[in-house]
């Protein structure tokens, strides 16, 4: 079973293709233009690179991750940690990303 695996979680993006637990191919999406712009492009060249095409992978069968992050909900996150360490009597704010886990569950 082809399963097509869609990333639109950072700015740049990737798409996958995976046969069962097998990776049969991977592209990144490295362009200035949006994802709406790249992404059809991306997922085109990757499964002609590996002869196949889109009718391949069954609709139930194609996984897309998205992220949603708003200036707001940042600035209202980051307002939050300073009113908690004020209120704890904390000197400083200290934000730790990492970024493989960030990738696929969010980030700041």
């Amino acid at each position: 079973m082809l399963i097509l695996a869609v990333d639109t979680t950072t700015p740049s993006g990737s798409v996958a293709l995976l046969e069962g637990e097998a990776l049969l191919g991977e592209a990144g999406i490295e362009s200035p233009a949006t994802h709406s712009a790249r992404l059809l492009r991306t997922i085109d060249v990757l499964l002609g690179a590996l002869g196949r095409d889109v009718k391949d992978v069954p609709a139930n069968d194609i996984a897309v991750t998205t992220r949603i992050m708003t200036k707001p909900a940042c600035a209202r996150i980051v307002r939050a940690a300073f009113e908690f360490s004020r209120a704890c009597v904390r000197k400083s704010v200290t934000l730790i990303e990492k970024p493989n886990v960030l990738r696929e569950t969010g980030g700041l």
